[in-house]
């Protein structure tokens, strides 16, 4: 029996924390009975399946093995061309891209809000690929639509990550531009993490460019049904995405009200700034995992992802008790503690 660390509240990846709902279970068990045979036939039903469902023709949609195996296309498919991503930013960006050798080129964000700089808008021209998630992880802020349509204007292609796209206040599908790649993912909202699935929608050009680049039938039964299924139950998982921002909004309201220093955000998780204390440490003590926003381009910042109301309410108690110590003067305990776990590997 595979298991996750069952006693560990985990609030360190974003995954979604609900249960995989009876129909997806359904669809993987008739997925299965059918994956003796090449799914060649299949692929082509749910491409066209889900360009219906995001507006466009089959030709403009590729399934990917998560945003790793997106990016690694590009770097081969625009390997001429300069890629620009945003610090902080989603780290899986430069670390595939920095495997192809490709060119790059890091814009710092604006530290007082997140944004871009106008200023840096204007430096791009059309052999650029800019990369923008939208929501960003891990800032959470959105870019507005007249910012994203400067960036479009502006570079060459533009890669825009929608990932958390169900928790902003955008929901809407982006429309089809001529020079724009947008990546859905199926890993948050909709809870498959597990089988690391995107779909990219984008012009019929570079989607045929990027398909070459995949492997014979790269998306097996089980993940093809998975993400037809998916699509077609689009409002059950809106729903829930719904509540989920309701419960974030929660625990961002009492975290808050604790003293704690902290960001909303439009997406699944919150930012916590320490401060320079210790609280993932002090956290993990307890079995409640957060991530280090350091290594994101936060540093002195934890990303907290909202789990359910249960690991919600104990996250909230903790983090106050842990609060309360430092508060009371616990600070050299909270050192001590950190450099205790300075010495352990870092699994997470």
């Amino acid at each position: 029996m595979i298991t996750f660390m069952d006693s560990a509240s985990r609030h360190h990846l974003n995954e979604s924390p609900h249960e995989m709902p009876r129909f997806l279970l359904d669809d993987i068990q008739g997925a299965l009975a059918a994956s003796s045979r090449y799914p060649i036939g299949y692929e082509q039903q749910v491409t066209a399946f889900a360009a219906n469902f995001y507006g466009v023709e089959p030709e403009n949609v590729l399934f990917t093995n998560g945003v790793d195996d997106c990016v690694d296309r590009m770097a081969c498919h625009f390997r001429h061309m300069r890629f620009i991503y945003m610090k902080p930013g989603f780290d899986g960006y430069w670390q595939r891209l920095k495997l192809f050798a490709a060119n790059t080129l890091a814009i710092a964000l604006r530290p007082d809000d997140f944004t871009i700089d106008p200023n840096d808008i204007k430096t791009f021209c059309k052999s650029d690929v800019v990369l923008i998630a939208n929501p960003s992880n891990p800032t959470g802020n959105s870019a507005s639509q007249r910012e994203l349509d400067d960036i479009r204007n502006a570079c060459g292609i533009l890669f825009l990550d929608r990932t958390y796209r169900h928790y902003s206040q955008r929901k809407s599908l982006s429309p089809l531009e001529n020079n724009q790649l947008t990546y859905h993912s199926l890993s948050k909202a909709y809870g498959l993490a597990g089988f690391r699935l995107g779909v990219v929608v984008g012009p019929k050009q570079e989607i045929a460019g990027l398909r070459t680049l995949g492997g014979y039938c790269a998306l097996g039964t089980v993940s093809l049904a998975l993400i037809e299924s998916a699509l077609k139950n689009e409002a059950f998982f809106m729903e829930r995405a719904c509540a989920d921002v309701e419960e974030r909004n929660r625990v961002f309201r009492e975290l808050e009200a604790i003293g704690i220093d902290i960001r909303n955000t439009e997406t699944n998780f919150l930012l916590i700034k320490t401060n320079g204390r210790s609280y993932q440490e002090r956290l993990q003590e307890e079995n409640i995992l957060v991530k280090d926003a350091g290594p994101l381009g936060l540093p002195d910042y934890l990303r907290v992802s909202i789990g359910l109301e249960r690991q919600n309410d104990r996250l909230i108690s903790a983090i106050a008790r842990i609060h309360n110590a430092f508060e009371a003067g616990g600070h050299l305990r909270g050192r001590r503690v950190e450099s205790a776990y300075q010495s352990m590997p870092q699994q997470f």
